[in-house]
């Protein structure tokens, strides 16, 4: 019984000490946010050992810079001594909309280093949450084709027949790749048939060329309502 009990608190210990602060390998900070968006980042690095479970992150606002520090806890005391590969996306401010300006995003690198990137935000046109009619983006994926190509892979859901959308994908920095589902009207639906209120799936790709340097990049795909999605990828397969 007592072997048991100090199972039970060395467990109870471990489970409610103070979240570790994690090293951070890559950091993405897609471009094209507005002043009404929720301005979501992405982390990457890596857990020591089993037990330790990325617990959201801490967030430093002090003028046009944040500093992120991705935090996790330790769940158990028999531990693998396992190093597993962590990704988190961060939003920026929950508190509400920043103001048009250029933040800068940094975070704590591997051996004192520090990760910084630029954060462009731009004025909204209006009011509504969206400055052009994004199509709703349930879920995004990345594949590789031959020829040293890529494929970026779109599914969503209409709710008219008549329905369709146009794609750009831009890159900015390099590291992340800014892809844009426009919303089409269209006056007869893709069978040539009377438009009609009626939910329907539509999964559509867009092509680009694979980047020439080894590592792990971000798609960031924009969606109705000020959202957006976001998949790492990497180009070593």
């Amino acid at each position: 019984m007592k072997r048991s009990l100090l199972g039970v608190l060395l467990f109870a210990t471990a489970s409610f000490a103070s979240p570790k602060p994690l090293v951070v390998t890559n950091l993405f900070v897609p471009w094209g946010y507005d002043s009404n968006d929720v301005v979501v980042i992405v982390v990457e690095g890596y857990l020591e050992n089993t037990c330790q479970q990325v617990r959201g992150a801490s967030i430093v606002a002090n003028g046009f810079e944040f500093e992120v520090t991705p935090l996790a806890e330790t769940l158990s005391t028999k531990c693998e001594p396992l190093v597993t590969a962590y990704t988190l996306e961060v939003v920026l401010n929950p508190k509400g909309p920043l103001d048009r300006g250029n933040y800068a995003v940094v975070a704590q690198g591997p051996n004192g280093t520090r990760l910084k990137e630029t954060l462009v935000v731009e004025q909204a046109s209006g009011a509504g949450l969206d400055n052009a009619s994004y199509a709703p983006v349930d879920t995004i994926e990345v594949g590789v084709l031959s020829g040293g190509r890529m494929r970026a892979v779109l599914e969503g859901r209409f709710q008219n027949t008549c329905l369709s959308l146009e794609m750009a994908l831009t890159t900015t920095n390099g590291k992340t790749y800014e892809l844009v589902p426009i919303v089409v009207p269209l006056k007869m639906d893709r069978f040539g048939k009377p438009c009609a209120e009626k939910e329907w799936r539509y999964r559509v790709h867009k092509d680009f060329e694979e980047p020439t340097t080894p590592g792990r990049y971000l798609l960031h795909v924009r969606s109705q309502n000020g959202k957006s999605l976001n998949h790492v990828f990497s180009n070593i397969w």
